[in-house]
């Protein structure tokens, strides 16, 4: 499924290295300062057994830290699969 989309020019910038420098700096430092805020917002409104949608989710961060406190699901809508590798790992480890 991966090849369903026309991605117009993502593979070129979304490469397997970027996403491997992204998911290392997630492991070290969690997710940025926008994304704290995002899941902060989500977390008072409550998502506890909550599904997440996330388009263009990258390698699914804010999904992950959502999960971690209380949703249920989460779905990442992402054009590029250079990403697919490393939130596997991620999610693993998680």
């Amino acid at each position: 499924m991966a090849n369903c989309c026309n991605a117009r020019g993502c593979d070129a910038f979304f490469t397997p290295r970027l996403a491997r420098r992204a998911a290392e700096r997630y492991r070290q430092k969690g997710i940025d300062k926008t994304a704290r805020r995002m899941v902060a917002f989500l977390e008072r409104r409550g998502i506890e057994g909550a599904t997440v949608l996330e388009v263009g989710g990258g390698l699914g961060e804010v999904q992950i830290e959502l999960l971690k406190r209380g949703a249920a699901r989460a779905i990442n809508l992402e054009v590029s699969p250079a990403y697919d590798g490393e939130a596997a790992r991620l999610l693993r480890e998680a």
